[in-house]
């Protein structure tokens, strides 16, 4: 606790002079005018029923819903700003906590990597918040799968399978991948079980296709495809 606190300060500088940083030089509203021209990667988002029921029905779709909604705010300068640095701090936070569960306490200035690149893309007028809220999604979702109390393969099993669906409805392949690493990386250097290390990239596959084949009505490489032209655009 003590530690927490102490380095709490720290971090709170860091983030504010991030925020005047993007606000006043950056201005996100600058990166808003350039939605749908220079910057495609910027979902589109329309208020409605049909337009979340649309978006819903293919794998990503939340994920494209969100990042459309919370793009919106990049209108103003000062909320656009709240959104960037909110999820940077979302993501420094989810990574601190996977560090912290491997065993590794001290490290404040390795999470605040995450910010760092994501205010240093957003300063080249880029917008990379679905890649952001993608792999936030999926090391959230890593982090409650390792809350799973069992020990018991079969038990564990059947929660990750239903994880990896959950997972790549919401945000598609990106998110899907994080969660599967991670569970790999959990497996082979923290709990020291093969077991599930072994079954996790051949049920994702399995899951992942089954999914766009009979519930999407897609090609499997379709839905890989949508995570390529995220990560290139971004």
């Amino acid at each position: 606790m003590f530690y927490k606190i102490k380095q709490f300060p720290h971090n709170l500088i860091f983030f504010l002079l991030g925020a005047l940083y993007l606000w006043l030089v950056v201005e996100p509203h600058l990166i808003y005018q350039c939605f749908g021209t220079i910057l495609p990667e910027a979902h589109p988002f329309v208020t409605g029923w049909s337009f979340l029921k649309n978006s819903l029905g293919l794998p990503g779709g939340f994920i494209e819903y969100v990042s459309g909604f919370l793009s919106q705010s990049f209108y103003y300068s000062w909320l656009g700003t709240m959104i960037i640095v909110g999820s940077a701090l979302c993501l420094c936070e989810l990574s601190r906590r996977h560090l912290v569960a491997a065993g590794y306490n001290r490290v404040t200035v390795l999470t605040s990597v995450p910010a760092i690149l994501i205010f240093l893309i957003y300063s080249h007028y880029k917008h990379p918040l679905p890649v952001c809220l993608t792999v936030s999604l999926g090391l959230l979702c890593s982090l409650v799968f390792e809350t799973v109390p069992s020990p018991r393969l079969v038990i564990r099993a059947v929660v990750y399978c239903f994880m990896v669906a959950v997972i790549f409805w919401l945000s598609g392949a990106g998110g899907l991948l994080v969660f599967v690493l991670m569970t790999v990386v959990y497996g082979i250097f923290v709990h020291r079980d093969f077991r599930l290390t072994v079954l996790a990239l051949p049920a994702s596959f399995a899951i992942t296709w089954g999914l766009t084949q009979y519930l999407f009505f897609i090609p499997p490489q379709k839905a890989f495809l949508i995570l390529c032209s995220i990560i290139k655009n971004s």
